[in-house]
C-alpha cells in the first residue's frame, strides 16, 4: 500500500521537475487600472504578481489528465464493494457517495468559473473560496451529523467514540434538554 503511494509521489515530483527544467515558471507584475481618491487627492496602484510559463496551459491539462486517470482507476477497484454496501443499507456509503458528487459538481463549476474571472484577483480568490468552503462544509454536515444522531440515538458503537463520549454528551444536554452541564455542576 505505502510502496503503491511511494510510486505516485516520485511520479508527480518528476512530473513537476521536468516541468521546472523545461519550461520554469517566471513572475510576472500585472498593474491593474488605477483607482483615484480625488478628497484625499491620493491615487491608487494595485500591483499583481503572477507565474507564468510558456506551456502552463499544456502542463495543467497534463496533471489533470494524469490525476483523472488516477481517480477513474481508483473509482473502478472501489465501486463493486461501494455498490454492495449501499444494496446491504451498511453505514453512511450512499452519503459518501453524495458527498463526492457534490464535490465533484463544486469542481466542475468552480474550474472554468475561476478561468473565467482570472483577470480580477479579487472575484478569483473569492470563486475557489466560495466553491471550496460549500464543498468542504456539505462534506462535513453530510458525514458529521448523522453520526453525530446516532450516537445521540446510542445506535453507534461506543468503543469508537469512548474518549470523546462525555463531550459530546455534555454537547447534546446543552443543546436539548437544557440540564446543567457537567462543567455548571462543581
Amino acid at each position: 500500500m505505502l510502496s503503491g503511494v511511494a510510486v505516485l509521489l516520485v511520479i508527480d515530483i518528476l512530473m513537476l521537475l521536468i516541468w521546472q527544467l523545461t519550461d520554469p515558471l517566471v513572475v510576472k507584475d500585472r498593474h491593474l487600472p488605477e483607482f483615484r481618491d480625488a478628497a484625499k487627492m491620493v491615487r491608487y496602484q494595485t500591483l499583481y504578481r503572477q507565474c507564468h510559463s510558456g506551456s502552463a496551459m499544456g502542463w495543467t491539462i497534463a496533471f489533470i489528465v494524469y490525476k483523472g486517470l488516477l481517480l477513474l482507476v481508483s473509482v473502478c477497484l472501489v465501486w463493486p464493494t461501494w455498490v454492495m454496501s449501499v444494496k446491504r443499507d451498511a453505514g453512511d456509503s450512499s452519503l459518501v457517495g453524495l458527498a463526492m458528487v457534490i464535490i465533484a459538481l463544486a469542481t466542475v463549476v468552480g474550474v472554468p468559473v475561476g478561468v473565467l474571472v482570472q483577470e480580477e484577483p479579487n472575484v478569483n480568490f473569492g470563486v475557489i473560496a466560495g466553491f471550496t468552503l460549500f464543498a468542504i462544509i456539505a462534506t462535513i454536515l453530510l458525514l458529521l451529523i448523522p453520526k453525530l444522531i446516532a450516537l445521540k440515538r446510542g445506535e453507534m458503537e461506543p468503543s469508537l467514540w469512548s474518549p470523546l463520549r462525555p463531550y459530546i454528551e455534555e454537547l447534546f444536554d446543552d443543546v436539548g434538554d437544557k440540564k446543567p452541564s457537567r462543567a455548571t455542576e462543581n
